[in-house]
């Protein structure tokens, strides 16, 4: 739905709005947006599921299996030695027929009720307790698993109330601009309402969320998938269904031996006579068998059972997952079309911002829209998210196995490239940096999406500006470049540190960040004669400068792609970054370049710098970029030429 805003318009004298009403909403929107940026922004690693690892589990049936273990082993000290006897004041007759009063008997049971059926009985509690036990984690992990699906909301909640807040924050002064155009009859009742609606579902949501929030918020988690092989491989290697089978055989039949009524017993007897005299001690055994068909044909079908019962559940289990994954997959598919649906209202936001700010000017409705638009996208793709976590670990507990980190795989989004592959740098040289608004610089930045700017520092520099764009808080990381060739003398080194410390200073450089050096040997008039002399001369200098400056700042050296390897292998071992100005070649032989290159240079000590005016237009320029991505592995860029880049053409 778009969001009518009835402001008024300074078209006449009675409808003119002043600017102090207007500018405190665009920087307010300004204000929003960077702060959806930063929410976004979130974590790309699996340490979002920190908050997921709290949950443990933990079955009552673990009690049960210690239990029956310590009844099994009360079962296996009984050896079935019993003492036994009985007297009574009247004569009666006894076993062997003759009159008596009573006997004293010492007996062992060997069969049921003894030392055989005891260990019986001790087998069948044994397996019962190992039954309960694979049982009990069973379920122990099936509760930590749901455990943690219940946890996701706590992990979404967080991110969602302050996409709500921030929301707060916007349609509180948009509802006051519809109720004024309302009651001066600038719109109507209907489109007041719409900010009334957005105004009231924000706080319901927000005095929700502020129930339940424990924790800052950790941005945006990543989009993740369950990797189904591996689940899968994990679900047929699992054997517990095996073990289950096992057990319920074992119990089977040791049921049906401690069942059997066969007796066996041997005594030693006294006996006491009719005048209650003992009389002499006899030795004997009883024993019973009960005659009736034998119990091994039901004890067959039992096992049959059991088997038929193992299989069923396995099969039942892949096939409860393969179920529940197509609902994740479901759920991802609307995730992917949030997160671009994000990233497109991020892109319409940015460009109603950017006008205001290049030209001064701008539709203040349309903004609010798109910057409206972007948090109800935002609070969407975090909403679905949540749904989609919850799914994904709902899976993992139909799937009973022990939880592993290779079941989950993170889903590579890209809509915050805007279309370019790798990192990106951009030179700027005094006029170039002097002459461009900070302003424009961070919105350029934001729409070639350069996370790095390199600008020269030289006399002509203007600190002042350098300064103000060093304070910015949502801004690329800016480096010095600074470099001349006259530096080679080493006689002229001690003015060179005092010269490159003395900037530093002056510009507010503080140690986070880095220092590019731009010496260029190559342009010294002896180089073509005296490379080798020259390029010592450059490592002694950089040496010298890399101890003067503090040990934890960057130090990273701009260099010509035609130097010997072994020189690339020596700069490395000094410098944080060497970016190799690889101009005026074609598109093998760059790429070619660039293979040999990177198997000396660390990879994440390697940039490739481009000159824009070496290709015909944008596409080109990025299409070289990506070649070098996909073939090398080279994932950090430079441009070199502002103008020329600018001129190449993009809609951005």
């Amino acid at each position: 739905m778009t969001l009518l805003i009835a402001l008024p318009e300074p078209a006449t004298a009675q409808t003119a709005t002043p600017e102090n009403e207007r500018d405190p909403l665009w920087t307010l929107l300004e204000d929003i947006d960077a702060n959806v940026q930063r929410l976004l922004s979130g974590p790309r690693t699996p340490a979002v599921f920190t908050t997921l690892e709290r949950c443990e589990g933990e079955s009552p049936r673990r009690h049960l299996a210690d239990a029956l273990d310590s009844e099994a082993s009360l079962q296996d000290a009984d050896q079935g030695f019993r003492l036994n006897g009985f007297y009574t004041g009247n004569d009666i007759v006894n076993e062997d027929g003759n009159p008596g009063r009573g006997f004293v008997e010492l007996s062992w049971e060997l069969l049921n009720g003894g030392y055989v059926g005891n260990n019986r009985q001790a087998d069948l509690l044994r397996s019962r307790a190992e039954m309960e036990t694979l049982l009990a984690e069973e379920e122990t992990r099936s509760q930590t698993l749901r455990c943690q699906r219940d946890r996701v909301h706590g992990l979404f909640a967080p991110l969602r109330l302050d996409i709500q807040s921030l929301l707060l924050r916007l349609m509180a002064p948009v509802h006051a601009y519809e109720r004024r155009a309302y009651f001066q009859g600038w719109s109507h009742l209907d489109e007041l309402l719409v900010s009334e609606r957005d105004l009231l579902l924000a706080q319901r949501e927000i005095d929700y969320l502020s129930s339940i929030v424990r924790e800052g918020s950790v941005g945006l988690p990543p989009v993740i998938d369950i990797d189904m092989p591996a689940l899968m491989d994990a679900i047929e290697r699992d054997n517990r269904f095996q073990r289950a089978r096992e057990l319920s055989d074992d119990i089977s039949r040791a049921r049906y031996d401690a069942a059997q009524q066969n007796r066996l017993r041997v005594f030693l007897r006294q006996e006491v006579d009719g005048s209650g005299n003992p009389d002499d001690v006899v030795a004997g055994l009883r024993f019973s068998v009960p005659l009736g068909a034998p119990r091994t044909v039901a004890l067959e079908e039992r096992r049959r059972y059991n088997a038929a019962s193992a299989s069923l559940a396995s099969a039942e289990r892949s096939a409860i997952v393969r179920s529940a994954y197509l609902e994740v997959r479901e759920q991802l598919q609307r995730v992917i079309d949030a997160y671009y649906a994000v990233s497109r209202a991020a892109e319409r936001a940015r460009r109603s911002l950017a006008e205001y700010r290049l030209h001064g000017e701008g539709s203040l409705p349309v903004a609010i829209t798109r910057v409206k638009s972007l948090l109800q996208s935002a609070d969407t793709a975090a909403s679905g998210q949540e749904v989609l976590y919850r799914r994904i670990f709902e899976t993992l507990a139909h799937a009973r196995v022990p939880f592993d980190d290779k079941f989950l795989q993170f889903v590579p989004l890209t809509p915050e490239l805007r279309a370019r592959s790798g990192h990106r740098a951009l030179y700027l040289w005094s006029g170039d940096f002097n002459g461009a608004p900070n302003e424009v610089l961070l919105d350029l930045a934001a729409a070639k999406r350069l996370d790095r700017f390199s600008i020269s520092a030289g006399r002509q520099t203007d600190l002042e500006k350098l300064r103000a764009l060093l304070a910015q808080q949502a801004r690329p990381e800016v480096e010095l470049l600074m470099g001349d060739v006259a530096w080679l003398d080493p006689d002229a080194f001690p003015r060179t540190r005092d010269r490159i410390l003395n900037t530093l200073e002056a510009a507010g450089v503080t140690r986070d960040m880095a220092l590019h050096l731009d010496v260029e040997p190559q342009q010294h008039p002896d180089y073509s004669r005296d490379r080798d002399t020259l390029i010592d001369e450059y490592l002694a200098l950089i040496g010298g400068i890399r101890k003067a400056l503090p040990q934890d700042m960057p130090l990273r050296l701009s260099l010509p792609a035609h130097w010997p390897e072994s020189r690339y292998a020596e700069l490395a071992l000094i410098a944080d970054e060497l970016s190799i100005m690889a101009y005026g070649q074609s598109r093998e032989a760059g790429i070619g370049k660039a293979m040999m290159l990177a198997q000396t240079i660390p990879g994440h000590k390697l940039r490739w710098v481009l000159r824009a005016s070496d290709f015909p237009n944008e596409l080109a320029l990025e299409s070289h970029m990506r070649d070098l991505q996909r073939l090398v592995g080279i994932e950090r860029f430079a441009v070199h030429g502002y103008d020329d880049w600018l001129a190449l053409g993009s809609a951005d």
